[in-house]
């Protein structure tokens, strides 16, 4: 109330002075503000005045202790906490304050507090520092260890290995949240004696041969005498500075080196040594007959940089893992050479021997039915010793029998196949396509019919049935009243006419049919063949019309130069229309049925000319300009018609088109007598146009278009593209092109285009195209694997040389895809069984890709063996027979009675001579 009633009063007061036109103060009011108002201890705080109404007096209270009666004082406070602050101000018309209670805040400093064990020993020397400092106020969010030896951490705990000898200070210096700090040194707090270092390197290893040397350098430092003890991981060791150590066999070896000086202070070094002495072997498939596939497989260790395979029979494959076909028998060294570095090859041989396999062979008893059932009985002709035979017969039952005999209930053509099997496992395929043949009889021609000729006109026809099968019976109707018997008959016509042939049959088996050939036979006389013929002379173009007078009819149909006209009138017209100047020879032919007689007239018109024909010819160094020859025959007056609306009586004239296009030449000649016309069209081309790329960068693989724009595509017969690798295609009728590069570079492409007049147009490219991209490729050491097993994949892809690949996706073949971002061995590993096609798509930093795969390439089995047992109780002496149920592919078997004895058989039987209870098993492999 007192500030209220001092403001009151200092109001009146202004009003009065004003009144009285005198100086005044303004109304006291206390305020301040300082430089900082929180920080860490000590906090150096510079108060300032910011109080109006012009005081004249001050007095601070500033909560640590202090007073003041400067304007503007400064203070330091040095314990952490809140501090309130008050401000009193005045002057001779008064007084005001004001107090900031929690104005200055003071926060706490951490506090550093470490130690450390053990803090003396030989260096190398490793010392663990162990924190306990304290906050203050917040937490503590940095910290700073000086080892002495200029090394330096910001660990919360950490450790520190000394490698030199000395006495070193230890610094930490911690920094809490608001930004305090506090630094605690200990001085010589750690003292490292003279000391080891031990250090070596592997300088060279050689493990082309065997042994394989490794050289190793002693790197290790230290003072005094130092004594050196090698252990190379193999079970020897070796006291030398400086060692070299063979290994004799391959492995990873862990080589640690100890050192240790005179003064008792020493430590160890190690290293993992890899020695892979390489050792060249390979494995095959067991196929050791002729042309069966053989699959070799590399199983040399490590993986060859690169091999070569030589067969033994002249053939050679760089592939890793080849298969080879032998078609000759015989025995054959197949050798492997692999380079597994620069300077390092080493090769293996195994012999292979192809035996000769079966020769299969067989035939029927019968092969053709027209009933069902059909019983055909096959006798086996196989040659070269097989112990197994497969019998297809067609219709989808088999037989494993020698010679069987099979029933074929439905109609159709069946191929046999006869598969034959010895005892090396060696097979061959025979097989007779469409030899049994079941179906209805059908006559399906008669063999000589039809056929025409004059009385006596004698025929001998026979048949062709659809199946080899014996006729019981032939019945021929021959349409005259004849008939025959007789499966290969003789008849004889002697009346004039058209006559269907009628036959039927039946089997031995009873089956029967019946065929008519309508129109099978053309028998008369002889007539007598003439014509007439309108005029003697006409001109070239004129149609002349002759008409027959032929006689000994009736005349069944005549034939004019080639054109014949079917019917019985003898009179009929024909027009000849003259091609040529000249006399004209015309030929008729006369027919009664199927006897014919000929006239042949060499005079029968003469044609008058003009004839008229005209000859083009085209410029393609002037391509609007066009040469005409009259090539008419005895013309007087020629006026040529080009189609522009522009004529010439010249008879060879030249003349130039003004513009592009399709035009109708007419030639018109005439003499006193006849005129005559020759018409033709022609294109007047002229095309420019320029060549254009759809873009001329591409991944390889990717289409590449290119077109020749600007141009009638058509006035253009085709286009022929050189791509500039190689590839050179032409394309009828367009100027348009598409083309996939396999190669990566720089290729120039260039184009002739040939117009519908044969003149050509040549262009290139202005830019060359430039093509990128990857080439995908990958190889597996496996091929046959067990379910749930594991298959590597060797990345062999290669890059443009420019752009690296940088992606890697796999489909295994199974839906399981797996993506990768680095070139390296991958690995699935497969649960399904079965043939999967493994595919790889690499990707370069540009963006292009490539796809391999390989077909079939991974086999997963899961075979599962069991068995049944004729009987589980037997009397000594007496034979048990198995039967192997078990399921899988190309199986081997091992069998085990129980009593010491074995079987590879597949269903074997065994005789137990003594009494007992005995436990048989079976052990099958897939191969």
């Amino acid at each position: 109330m007192k500030t209220n009633r001092t403001w009151v009063c200092l109001s009146f007061i202004v009003i009065i002075f004003s009144f009285f036109a005198t100086p005044s103060f303004g109304q006291l009011k206390a305020q301040f503000t300082s430089n900082i108002q929180s920080g860490c201890s000590p906090l150096i705080v510079a108060f300032e005045d910011q109080s109006t109404g012009n005081p004249t007096s001050w007095k601070w209270n500033l909560g640590n202790g202090t007073s003041a009666t400067q304007q503007n004082p400064i203070t330091t406070y040095f314990n952490p906490g809140t501090y309130a602050v008050k401000l009193t101000v005045q002057n001779s018309s008064g007084a005001d304050s004001i107090i900031e209670t929690t104005y200055v805040t003071v926060y706490a400093n951490p506090q550093s507090i470490f130690n450390a064990a053990p803090l003396q020993g030989c260096f190398p020397l490793k010392v663990n520092f162990s924190n306990s400092s304290k906050a203050g106020s917040g937490t503590i969010t940095d910290y700073l260890w000086d080892y002495g030896d200029g090394n330096f951490s910001t660990d919360a705990k950490s450790d520190h290995t000394y490698i030199s000898s000395g006495t070193f200070d230890v610094t930490l210096k911690i920094t809490n949240s608001y930004g305090c700090t506090n630094t605690l040194t200990k001085s010589d707090f750690v003292h490292i004696n003279d000391g080891v270092n031990a250090d070596f390197s592997l300088t060279s290893l050689n493990v082309c041969k065997k042994p394989a040397t490794a050289v190793f350098e002693n790197n290790s430092e230290g003072s005094g005498t130092i004594n050196y003890i090698w252990n190379f991981g193999d079970g020897n060791t070796n006291t030398s500075k400086d060692a070299t150590h063979n290994y004799t066999s391959s492995g990873t070896y862990n080589v640690i080196l100890t050192a240790e000086s005179a003064g008792g202070c020493s430590d160890t070094a190690s290293m993992n040594v890899v020695i892979a002495i390489p050792s060249s072997s390979f494995s095959n498939t067991t196929a050791t007959c002729s042309n069966q596939s053989i699959a070799f497989t590399n199983t040399s260790v490590p993986t060859p940089v690169s091999n070569t395979w030589y067969f033994g029979d002249g053939t050679s494959s760089n592939d890793l893992n080849s298969n080879k076909t032998y078609t000759k028998i015989g025995t054959y060294t197949v050798k492997l050479v692999n380079v597994f570095s620069a300077n390092c090859s080493d090769s293996v041989t195994k012999t292979i021997t192809i035996a000769p396999g079966p020769s299969p062979s067989f035939k029927a008893d019968d092969t053709s039915k027209c009933i069902t059932p059909f019983i055909v009985n096959f006798s086996n002709n196989t040659t070269g010793n097989a112990i197994k035979y497969v019998w297809d017969f067609g219709d989808g039952d088999t037989s494993h029998q020698i010679n069987p005999a099979h029933v074929y209930t439905q109609n159709g053509s069946y191929a046999v196949t006869l598969t034959a099997i010895n005892v090396n496992g060696c097979e061959n395929v025979f097989v007779k396509e469409n030899y049994i043949n079941i179906q209805p009889i059908k006559i399906t021609h008669i063999v000589n019919l039809p056929d025409s000729g004059c009385l006596p006109f004698i025929i001998k026809p026979t048949l062709t049935i659809n199946i080899n099968t014996p006729i019981k019976t032939y019945s021929w109707d021959f349409g005259d009243g004849g008939t025959s018997t007789s499966a290969t008959p003789e008849h004889t016509y002697i009346k004039e006419g058209i006559y269907a042939v009628k036959v039927s049959i039946e089997t031995e088996d009873g089956c029967t049919t019946t065929y008519t050939l309508k129109n099978a036979v053309f028998a008369g006389h002889k007539p007598k063949a003439d014509f007439i013929g309108q005029f003697d002379t006409a001109c070239a173009n004129t149609s002349v019309r002759f008409t027959s007078t032929s006689t000994n009819g009736p005349i069944t149909f005549l034939q004019w130069d080639y054109t014949e006209i079917r019917d019985s009138v003898t009179g009929h017209s024909f027009f000849l229309d003259p091609k040529d100047t000249g006399y004209r020879p015309l030929t008729l032919v006369a027919f009664n049925y199927g006897c014919t007689d000929t006239i042949k007239k060499l005079n029968v018109v003469y044609a008058l000319p003009p004839m008229a024909g005209m000859e083009v010819k085209l410029n393609c160094n002037n391509k609007s300009l066009v040469n005409f020859i009259d090539t008419s025959i005895l013309d007087v007056e020629h006026t040529w018609d080009f189609g522009d609306g522009t004529t010439n009586i010249e008879k060879n004239p030249a003349h130039l088109y003004t513009s592009p296009g399709t035009y109708t030449i007419n030639l018109y000649t005439q003499n006193k007598t006849c005129k005559d016309t020759a018409t033709t069209t022609i294109h007047v081309i002229n095309e420019q146009g320029t060549m254009s790329l759809a873009s001329n960068v591409y991944c390889r693989g990717n289409v590449m278009t290119a077109d020749i724009s600007g141009i009638n595509p058509d006035n253009i017969k085709n286009t022929k593209w050189n791509f500039g690798d190689g590839t050179i295609i032409t394309v009828n009728g367009a100027t348009k092109a598409t083309h996939t590069y396999l190669l990566t570079g720089k290729f120039k492409i260039t184009a002739t285009m040939t117009d519908l007049n044969n003149c050509q147009y040549f262009y290139t490219s202005t830019d060359s195209i430039t093509v990128y991209g990857p080439l995908a490729n990958f190889v597996s050491t496996q091929s046959h694997i067990c379910q749930n097993s594991t298959v590597f994949f060797n990345d062999k892809s290669q890059d443009d040389d420019i752009h690296n690949i940088v992606k890697w996706t796999w489909d295994y073949g199974d839906s399981m895809n797996a993506e990768y971002h680095s070139s390296q061995v991958f690995s699935h590993t497969y649960s399904d069984t079965g043939y999967f096609t493994p595919q790889l798509v690499v990707t370069d930093n540009y963006g292009c890709s490539d796809t391999a795969h390989r077909t079939r390439y991974v086999y997963v089995s899961h075979p599962v063996a069991s068995f049944l047992i004729s009987d589980s109780i037997i009397c000594p002496g007496s034979h048990a027979t198995f039967k192997n149920t078990s399921n899988g592919n190309d199986l081997e078997y091992v069998w085990k009675f129980g009593d010491g004895i074995q079987s590879t058989l597949e269903n074997p039987s065994h005789n137990y001579k003594n009494s007992g209870t005995y436990l048989p098993s079976l052990t099958i492999y897939d191969i």
